[in-house]
């Protein structure tokens, strides 16, 4: 996911990026209950390559935390999936801010359109 959501713009990149992350939607759940399912491991070990794959893209906030905390004795993986959840959600609420002013600024730059009298309880 952090690869994915860089700012830099690779679209084979990006689309191992989303590949990655439909195969952790679609298996994680069934290669964690169920250990010795060898498909949903193999795909989870795909997910993971191409994540690995999709770092070309960039790191971002999630790795910073993970290297801020590297000395604790907790894997460096456990440190990104505790960081991600709270870095997304501080992120997607600066995209929802930052599309909000965008929209704002695109429709205060619309030309005013006279509308005929017929269709305006229409608007």
């Amino acid at each position: 996911v952090e690869g994915y959501l860089s700012r830099n713009v690779n679209p084979p990149v990006e689309a191992i990026a989303l590949d990655g992350i439909a195969r952790v939607a679609k298996y994680v759940q069934r290669a964690t209950e169920y250990g010795d399912d060898r498909e949903a491991r193999w795909h989870m070990l795909m997910a993971g390559l191409q994540g690995g794959m999709a770092i070309y893209m960039g790191l971002g906030p999630v790795h910073v935390l993970g290297h801020v905390f590297a000395d604790s004795p907790l894997h460096h993986g456990a440190l990104i999936t505790a960081s991600a959840p709270a870095v997304m959600s501080l992120r997607s609420t600066a995209a929802a801010v930052s599309a909000s002013a965008t929209a704002v600024e695109s429709l205060s730059a619309v030309a005013v359109v006279s509308v005929p009298a017929s269709s305006a309880s229409f608007w």
